[in-house]
């Protein structure tokens, strides 16, 4: 018999693939487990701040309420007796409600908590309590207007009617004075908007 000749199978050294593959692993494992714990200790500081600022502005309010409290009472009160009209009374409120929200706003970053949710809040307040107190003054303000120029227009209609008036029965000297008023009204009215607004400029086309 003739010897057989077995050729002999190559062999692979696969412990340095798998040496790498774990490497990587245990590399990707660490860093997810630092990211988690990062995660942790971030969330961790933010419900701290959270916290340390609401205990600021609790801690404000305490001490600031009896103040508010009395100076809203003090200026319904100047209100109600007749030594300050509407608008004014509405401009003292606003001022009152600002200035509690800017003692709180400032404690916040005098502890260096602007970063937080409950200072955030304070600014949304302050913003939308300047946006709906601006509102409602412009309302005022074309209210009272309306009422000025209607109280103007009844006084020449008088007058128009007074036989001792200049403008007597005087039709052309009558139209003339109403018309003023018409241009005075709208001069003013164009004043309470911001130049070269829509509204101003609506005003700018009927002068």
């Amino acid at each position: 018999d003739l010897p057989l000749d077995t050729p002999s199978l190559p062999t692979f050294d696969f412990s340095s693939a798998y040496n790498g593959t774990s490497t990587t692993n245990t590399k990707q494992s660490k860093d997810k487990n630092s990211k988690q714990e990062t995660e942790k200790k971030e969330k961790e500081l933010r419900e701290k701040a959270e916290k340390e600022a609401a205990e600021i502005i609790a801690l404000e309010l305490e001490m600031i309420n009896s103040s508010i409290e009395g100076n809203n009472d003090y200026n319904y009160a100047q209100y109600t007796q007749g030594l300050i009209d509407y608008r004014k009374y509405t401009e003292n409120k606003r001022d009152i409600s600002l200035h509690s929200l800017e003692i709180q706003r400032q404690a916040l970053e005098n502890a260096g908590l602007q970063e937080t949710q409950v200072y955030k809040n304070i600014l949304k307040k302050e913003k939308s309590l300047k946006e709906q107190y601006s509102d409602l003054l412009l309302n005022i303000s074309l209210k009272q207007l309306e009422e000025t120029k209607k109280i103007e227009e009844d006084a020449l209609t008088s007058q128009y009617l007074n036989p001792s008036s200049p403008i007597f029965q005087n039709e052309i000297a009558y139209r003339q004075k109403l018309f003023k008023l018409d241009v005075k009204f709208l001069q003013d009215k164009q004043k309470l908007y911001t130049k070269d607004s829509e509204e101003w400029l609506e005003i700018e086309t009927e002068i």
